[in-house]
């Protein structure tokens, strides 16, 4: 079983990766990413979309204390 640290974890790991991939065509250029194909461009974007669903799920398994 995992624990909320762990949970914790891999939610900030997905984001932190999301993060990377996003800056690359924001913070790097969006000139290089309308260059890839149409294939190219539509799996980055799923990479993106599913890192940043894995990370809302995560953190529905975060419990937290209680006031």
């Amino acid at each position: 079983m995992e624990t909320q640290t762990d949970i914790m974890n891999k939610m900030q790991e997905r984001l932190a990766q999301s993060s990377a991939l996003l800056n690359v065509v924001y913070g790097g250029g969006i000139d290089n990413f309308d260059e890839c194909s149409l294939t190219v461009k539509d799996n980055y974007l799923w990479a993106c979309a599913s890192l940043v669903d894995e990370a809302l799920e995560l953190s529905k398994e975060i419990k937290l204390a209680k006031d």
